[in-house]
């Protein structure tokens, strides 16, 4: 079962995953659209660019951070946000037990 937990920052315009699948082996891999870096991209950060006001998606190892437009609030994202991680994260994690 994947894990995750997330911290919503005083601004509310980003939150951070931290998350207990790999979403990466960079330190960090920035998306500023789902055409920016086209070899590094997975269906997991196109599918969060399809949530309307989602601007950036930023990984590390364990940790996924999603950044909107300020006229967006947290609870218009962070439903389809969780749906999507926990649609892509959990597969691997039942994967891994076999």
């Amino acid at each position: 079962m994947c894990w995750f937990d997330w911290f919503i920052f005083n601004d509310d315009t980003d939150c951070t995953f931290s998350v207990s699948e790999k979403v990466t082996n960079q330190q960090v891999l920035t998306f500023e659209s789902p055409a920016s870096q086209p070899d590094k991209i997975t269906p997991m950060v196109r599918e969060l660019f399809g949530i309307k006001g989602v601007e950036t998606v930023k990984l590390a190892p364990y940790t996924l951070k999603i950044e909107w437009a300020k006229v967006f609030k947290p609870r218009e994202i962070m439903p389809q946000a969780k749906a999507i991680i926990i649609k892509h994260l959990a597969p691997v994690s039942q994967t891994a037990k076999l």
